[in-house]
Formats: structure tokens, sequence, C-alpha cells
């Protein structure tokens, strides 16, 4: 994790000079945010993240989409699950079926196919709530930092067929759209899989 960056090149220089990669690395002062890492990395600590009721995905339902690893003239869609409330919160997300190329009323999921190996793209939008940030503690160093309300949800998206066929066309077009939505909202992206 980039995050920890600076972190685990602690830990490199807490071994003597001369020592290989194989060497031990020695525990670093008890009760250090380096220590809490190092405990963490080791699994001597294990952290548990409580979920808000609010951010349960509820039921899932099943959407059309076409993956993009086949030909742009193929027109076989696959079967994807989207969260209940990523569905009822798309408007508020920025983002539309169309955008994602996705069909959320597919007419009958027998015709579709749930293809092992298969993951679809995703897009995460997060959507901050608040305005004045909050204090927190990592639960894996200990230190504070300051972070707002904000919900997120993740989008399953497809190729367009002859529109917006590739992956970096269809990611352009959800990054514009949610960028040209009301509020503060970012987007990530997570490629699809397919095996």
């Amino acid at each position: 994790m980039r995050r920890f960056n600076n972190l685990e090149a602690a830990l490199r220089y807490l071994r003597p000079s001369g020592a290989t990669e194989a060497t031990e690395i020695p525990d670093a002062p008890a009760n250090s945010q380096l220590r809490l890492y190092q405990d963490y990395k080791a699994g001597k600590r294990i952290i548990r993240y409580a979920r808000e009721a609010g951010s349960n995905p509820g039921d899932m339902k099943a959407v059309a989409l076409k993956c993009f690893a086949l030909p742009s003239s193929d027109t076989t869609k696959f079967l994807a699950e989207i969260s209940n409330r990523s569905l009822t919160n798309i408007a508020a997300a920025g983002v539309t079926p169309a955008v994602l190329n996705i069909d959320t009323t597919p007419d009958s999921t027998a015709d579709l196919e749930k293809v092992i190996g298969f993951s679809p793209a995703k897009a995460i939008v997060k959507n901050v709530t608040g305005t004045t940030g909050g204090p927190k503690t990592s639960k894996i160093t200990g230190d504070s930092y300051k972070t707002k309300p904000s919900d997120s949800y993740t989008f399953p998206f497809g190729s367009g067929g002859a529109g917006a066929a590739s992956y970096s066309e269809v990611k352009g077009d959800i990054a514009a759209a949610v960028a040209g939505a009301t509020g503060n909202k970012g987007v990530s992206f997570k490629p699809e899989i397919y095996r």
C-alpha cells in the first residue's frame, strides 16, 4: 500500500548496517506508530472495521452488460450484479445506466450468462456529504487524521458497442459525468477481469 511507504522504509532502516534482505527486522519501539504497523503487517494485530447500517448494500440486482474483452461487433451480454443501494442512488452519484452501459431491467436473466472468471469493470463513486472534517484515529498506526462524512457507491460498467467501446473511453465518459454532477464527488476505477 502506497500510503505506508514511509513506514515500510522505516522498518528496513531498523536492520543493522550491512544486513541482507533475509536478515530479520528487529522490533520497533513499543507503542510507536511503527510498532503498531509492524505488528499489523506481521498478523499480530487483527483489525476489524464496523460497517454503518446505512452503508449495507442490501439486495443485489441483476444487470446486463457487454464485456470489454469481446469484439465490438459481438452482442453477447453478461450477467452482473449491482447493489440495491447503489442502484437507488445512481442519480445522486452523477451517473446513469446509459453512461455505465448497463441494462438495469434485462428482459430475461435466463438469456444472460453468469460467466465464471468474469468480474465486470467497476466505478466507485465517492460523494462527500459534509463540509467539515471530524477527527478519526487510524486502527493501523494509531495516528489521528480528519475525514469528511461521505457515501460511496460501486457501479459495474461495460462496453458501449458501437459508441464508447473501449475501457478508456467509457472510463472517460463516467469521469466526465461525475465531474459534471452537483456536489463534491470523485470516482475511482477497477478494471474488468475475464480469465
